[in-house]
């Protein structure tokens, strides 16, 4: 397989679908469940922001490729989403978050199990 591959063709901007999650939601999930039932096979997360618990988040460590290491940071106290991006890929959803808590910024790939702390746009 060539190291560059496009993967879509062709295509205009369309709808604009914008969601609003309530407190105790799953995000990951919610996106998901949301792109099924709007029908939303291939897209693009523009942007998002809000507050999480029950946090967890992953990324790759060091420079190997394929990678070898990865962290994952989990945590139960509440996160501010300062950046949310990501594509829609046949119903699958991929998405990266930059985070904040009192002390420091960070972020990975969103992954299940997130709620929604007050809301998150």
């Amino acid at each position: 397989m060539p190291a560059t591959q496009a993967i879509g063709r062709g295509g205009k901007p369309g709808e604009v679908v914008v969601v609003r999650l309530a407190s105790g939601d799953l995000l990951l999930e919610s996106l998901r469940e949301i792109c099924m039932r709007e029908g939303i096979r291939n897209g693009v997360i523009l942007t998002g922001f809000g507050s999480l618990t029950d946090l967890s988040v992953t990324g790759v460590l060091g420079p190997a490729f394929p990678p070898r290491r990865f962290y994952n940071r989990r945590s139960p106290r509440g996160v501010e989403i300062i950046g949310m991006s990501g594509v829609i890929a046949d119903y699958h959803v991929h998405c990266h978050l930059t985070l904040c808590d009192r002390r420091r910024a960070f972020g990975g790939h969103l992954e299940e199990g997130c709620r929604v702390l007050s809301l998150a746009e």
